[in-house]
């Protein structure tokens, strides 16, 4: 018998893509960092939306939150916050109450205000 089971690791930091970011730059030039608010906008406002539908066991809305969430991250290079959403909606699938607990957890904890000074990039990034 094979069992595929999640597996969490302790959160540290929001890890951004560098590579994506630099691209994000290039492709924007000035706009650049008007573009990225508007997407980490939407991302605050998502997590919290989730924070809301756990707390509710809303599980139908979690999962589209988590959809909507998963394409934003990507596109701005939120490898964590990718990681966390895919976690989400793993132990949804699998239907894994403990194991959504744990995740959910880790995905909302993402957008606490007291998290926030974790989003950032590590390095010399130029723009």
């Amino acid at each position: 018998m094979t069992a595929t089971c999640t597996v969490l690791t302790p959160l540290a930091e929001v890890e951004f893509d560098q590579a994506v970011l630099i691209d994000i730059c290039d492709r924007y030039g000035d706009g650049a960092e008007a573009h990225l608010t508007r997407l980490l906008h939407k991302i605050e406002t998502l997590l919290a939306l989730a924070r809301m539908q756990v707390e509710q066991g809303h599980l139908q809305g979690l999962t589209r939150t988590c959809a909507d969430l998963l394409p934003i991250a990507r596109s701005v290079g939120m490898r964590s916050l990718e990681r966390a959403a895919l976690g989400v909606q793993d132990c949804l699938a699998k239907g894994d109450p403990v194991a959504l607990a744990a995740c959910a957890l880790r995905l909302t904890t993402m957008g606490r205000p007291d998290v926030f000074h974790h989003w950032t990039v590590q390095g010399d990034t130029v723009a």
